[in-house]
């Protein structure tokens, strides 16, 4: 595989990718600088209860898209059965944490009722108002559209950047205290988090209008088929991403704050930069990697595998370098004083770094069909990641709450190596690629 032969999509997947890090570095910080860590953490909660509800959508039925969507004959049937399947998930489940909201907030999850109370009811809500993007987005990846996809998200970051930037410039964003229970800045993020959650899914309806085809009848044999495979995939992502995603419920619980709460997921949303390019390499690696197993073209695939993780490493060890040698200091800096304390969960947090190019290995699983290996992979990765942030929690050692997801990132990048190397000969000699391959492709250029 030449690298050169896929820039135009590369291109655009870099430009989608450096969307997300301009948001995280630039717009986040002005937004975090604004809020209270108390603030941060309320409007923390929400996005990752969204978010982890969208994974179990993903896996039980979006993610079918792209592994069953590649027949044209069965489109309209697997389309028909994605939205439904997804949209009965992205809102039943917020529906059924409304209804035992009293539950969790007696449990401790956090800190008083009315907090809770609100977040609630406003998951279904946003939830809903998700569905139309993440399921245009699928179907553009599908079609690896990578120019629609980054478009899509330029409308989202874009207009949230544009709310975030007028409030701020007239005086509407920044928290304006009073009673405790009432959150001016967490409104102003609701606002912004809507409105642009919205535009972007009329844009994803729009830059998919042409591949949105239904049919009033899915035959039994697809239901099946959608159900074998979604099933394991959403006990994966409910699991895979209990560390991730409601690791800030955990710490709640231990240490009753909001603040901690908002200091942790204000260094989280710094390490977003790290996972972004991840998901990065996942986006091209799925899709590849289904064809490429189909093809029985293994070769071609090892090769793929060994420089999308060996460029992926390369990039994560330099810049954990450079983190940890003070670089991490004059980041969170920007984030203003009150958020200093955040710089201790970041250093520790960063170390998980050096493991997230191996989580696109994941993408094997799937191309070979071993969904239940891979779900024993995540079961075993979060049971290691959720007991050392469950000691930690409640040894109450703030430093160590992040271990929680390095131990995870470990434990699930080591069994994906393994699993790369068993299937297709994946060896530690081939992750180091990334060198030679970039210095003769300087010379290439230059000569």
């Amino acid at each position: 595989m030449r690298v050169q032969d896929y820039i135009g999509k590369i291109s655009w997947t870099v430009a989608e990718k450096a969307l997300f890090l301009f948001y995280g570095v630039f717009v986040t910080f002005v937004q975090i600088r604004a809020l209270t860590p108390e603030e941060y953490g309320l409007f923390g909660l929400l996005i990752t209860l969204q978010t982890w509800v969208f994974t179990i959508a993903d896996g039980m039925a979006l993610q079918g898209i792209i592994q069953f969507g590649a027949a044209d004959g069965e489109r309209k049937s697997i389309n028909t059965y994605a939205l439904a399947g997804s949209s009965l998930i992205a809102v039943g489940v917020p529906l059924v944490i409304a209804l035992v909201q009293h539950l969790a907030a007696s449990a401790g999850w956090i800190a008083g009722n009315a907090q809770f109370s609100r977040i609630a009811l406003l998951l279904p809500l946003y939830c809903l108002i998700t569905i139309p993007k993440m399921f245009t987005m699928k179907l553009l990846l599908r079609d690896v559209q990578m120019k629609h996809i980054f478009w899509v998200n330029f409308s989202w970051f874009g207009t949230m950047t544009a709310m975030t930037l007028w409030m701020i410039l007239h005086g509407t964003f920044a928290p304006k205290g009073g009673d405790a229970l009432r959150y001016s800045g967490f409104e102003s993020m609701v606002q912004i988090a809507f409105t642009g959650m919205a535009v972007s899914s009329v844009a994803g309806i729009l830059a998919a209008r042409k591949m949105l085809v239904f049919t009033r009848r899915i035959g039994q044999p697809l239901m099946r088929k959608f159900l074998g495979f979604g099933t394991p995939q959403a006990l994966l992502g409910a699991i895979g991403t209990s560390v991730r995603q409601l690791d800030v419920a955990v710490i709640q619980y231990f240490f009753g704050s909001l603040n901690v709460v908002g200091l942790y997921t204000a260094a989280k949303t710094l390490y977003r930069v790290f996972e972004q390019g991840s998901d990065a390499v996942y986006v091209i690696l799925y899709p590849a990697a289904i064809r490429l197993v189909h093809e029985g073209n293994t070769a071609q695939l090892r090769t793929v595998i060994a420089k999308a993780v060996s460029f992926a490493v390369v990039a994560a060890v330099a810049s954990v370098v450079v983190l940890e040698l003070g670089g991490t200091a004059l980041l969170v800096s920007v984030l203003g004083s009150k958020y200093q304390a955040a710089s201790g969960f970041f250093n520790v947090l960063v170390l998980g770094a050096v493991f997230l190019p191996f989580v696109p290995i994941g993408a094997l699983y799937l191309a070979f069909n071993d969904s239940r290996l891979l779900l024993l992979n995540m079961t075993l990765s979060a049971l290691g990641g959720l007991a050392a942030l469950v000691i930690a929690s409640a040894l109450m050692v703030q430093w160590a709450l992040p271990l929680g997801m390095v131990v995870f990132g470990a434990l699930h990048a080591i069994q994906n190596f393994l699993y790369a190397r068993r299937t297709i000969g994946l060896s530690i000699p081939s992750l180091l690629r990334a060198i030679p391959d970039t210095l003769n492709f300087v010379k290439s250029k230059v000569g």
